[in-house]
């Protein structure tokens, strides 16, 4: 009796997540088409949101352009740079189910004149915050 009740929970669980999982693609799929790319200010652009189930992870590609498209003035500015991105992700009310499931968003900003350099990258995960540069 208790092995079946564990199994239904696990099942239940399972289906939930799945069905974040769907969700969050969809949703991820959905921005992108149609609202990238979408200047975000004068020196930024967001260019797409991405999911991947492996990781549970939704990601916001930016390009940051003119002077911000700087490696120096980001680094100088880094703390505070992420300290306004949690700000935002702890008030969002349309990321609150992913931080309520352990979800990681993560934000990457690439160069306008360099397309593969990440200029900086900053990843929340339920209460944590970690910042990778």
């Amino acid at each position: 009796m208790i092995f079946a009740a564990t199994l239904m929970l696990q099942v239940s669980f399972s289906s939930c997540q799945a069905s974040l999982d769907d969700q969050a693609e969809k949703e991820a799929r959905d921005f992108t088409r149609k609202s990238c790319p979408m200047v975000m200010g004068v020196n930024q652009r967001i260019d797409s949101l991405t999911f991947d189930r492996q990781t549970h992870t939704l990601s916001y590609h930016y390009t940051l352009m003119g002077e911000l498209d700087n490696p120096q003035i980001i680094e100088v500015n880094k703390d505070n740079f992420n300290e306004l991105l949690y700000k935002n992700y702890k008030n969002s009310l349309d990321l609150k189910k992913y931080r309520e499931k352990d979800y990681t968003i993560k934000y990457i900003y690439y160069s306008e004149t360099n397309p593969q350099l990440i200029l900086h990258q900053v990843a929340f995960k339920g209460e944590d915050m970690s910042a990778s540069h």
